[in-house]
């Protein structure tokens, strides 16, 4: 089944969501010696940079102070680095980058006519 140019944001949302109700109420701490936590932000990291692959040109160009290469390149850094992955590098995602991005993103699927909390 072919895909819609919005079904990627909407992953996109969705792992952020999925992060932020794995790190919901839990310290840097805490994160940093859960093995399984860590894990699971790895994977959600890796759609959100599989998903803005496919995101269309024309919506990367109405938002580009987002640094869509860098998403992209996050996916391949731990999938091919698994070993030298940083969790203060995930934490500062968390904590810096993902609000901002779940912002643009729901801007982007407001602008195509779907509404997201």
């Amino acid at each position: 089944m072919k895909r819609l140019d919005t079904d990627w944001l909407q992953d996109i949302v969705e792992a952020i969501d999925d992060i932020n109700s794995t790190l919901s109420g839990i310290s840097r701490s805490t994160f940093e010696n859960d093995r399984m936590r860590q894990a699971a932000v790895s994977h959600f990291v890796m759609v959100i940079s599989e998903a803005s692959r496919n995101v269309p040109d024309a919506y990367k160009q109405a938002f580009p102070l987002i640094e869509w290469g860098e998403i992209a390149g996050i996916g391949n850094r731990i999938r091919h680095g698994y070993y030298e992955i940083r969790n203060d590098v995930l934490w500062k995602i968390y904590e810096l980058e993902l609000p901002a991005l779940r912002h643009t993103i729901l801007q982007l699927l407001a602008n195509a006519g779907i509404e997201r909390d």
